[in-house]
């Protein structure tokens, strides 16, 4: 790669350019793959509109001159979960289609801190609601035949109870 103040243009499946810095471009890893070895500065996304692209680069801008994320690693006690008043959980506050989007994108980009936040989101959305509810948020088709289903309740205490809030997720 070039220099740290190297700009590049993705480009998005509807044709919207976005221009980022190579600092940015970094923190997805398919695209720190691609500038190794692309001549070119623009790059084509096709699974990507511009709207979801414009989010995307706009959560990395906010990231740009933080050192490199590290995730977390799992069952560790001092995992810092963002609040639900954290500027992260505030600017991923969109509908339940646009935020599946994000994941879908930051996961495409393979862009580990988005990935995260938009898990801690979801964690969010789901606290308190039971699996019904789950369902049609997420538009989850339930595929369990009747007798399934009454024995997931039979065998599953939990099945119908809303999913209580987890100490780390608990809204301030």
């Amino acid at each position: 790669m070039a220099n740290e103040d190297s700009e590049y243009v993705l480009v998005s499946n509807d044709g919207q350019e976005i221009s980022i810095s190579e600092k940015v471009m970094k923190m997805s890893e398919v695209l720190k793959e691609l500038c190794k070895h692309c001549s070119d500065k623009k790059v084509p996304l096709p699974d990507i509109e511009g709207t979801v692209l414009q989010k995307v680069v706009e959560f990395c801008k906010k990231y740009e001159n933080e050192p490199e994320y590290v995730p977390p690693k799992a069952g560790d006690p001092d995992n810092k979960i963002p609040s639900h008043d954290s500027w992260e959980m505030q600017f991923l506050f969109v509908d339940h289609d646009f935020l599946r989007q994000i994941i879908n994108a930051a996961n495409y980009l393979d862009i580990p801190r988005l990935i995260d936040a938009c898990c801690y989101r979801l964690a969010l959305m789901i606290q308190g609601r039971g699996v019904e509810e789950i369902r049609r948020i997420f538009m989850i088709e339930n595929d369990f035949t009747p007798e399934e289903e009454e024995r997931m309740r039979r065998e599953h205490i939990w099945y119908d109870c809303p999913l209580p809030p987890h100490p780390k997720f608990a809204r301030n």
